[in-house]
């Protein structure tokens, strides 16, 4: 999370991704691996702020499957 602060993502939109979809109904593994997962995929985006558009989200909605964890 702190490189993604200092790479540009303000602390609500890091909030937003990690807040943004519910807990899957299930866990498998925990709810630590699902925020982890969450950030990761969305830190291989450049933080909305960067997009040329400032109405455009850059971040595709990313969802954590049981598999990924």
């Amino acid at each position: 999370m702190t490189a993604m602060l200092e790479t540009g993502w303000s602390p609500e939109q890091v909030r937003r991704i990690v807040t943004s979809r519910p807990l899957p109904d299930r866990i498998r593994t925990s709810v630590d691996a699902i925020v982890a997962a969450r950030l990761h995929a969305a830190h291989a985006y450049p933080p909305p702020a960067a997009c040329p558009d400032a109405d455009t989200v850059c971040v595709p909605t990313t969802h954590v499957t049981h598999a990924e964890l």
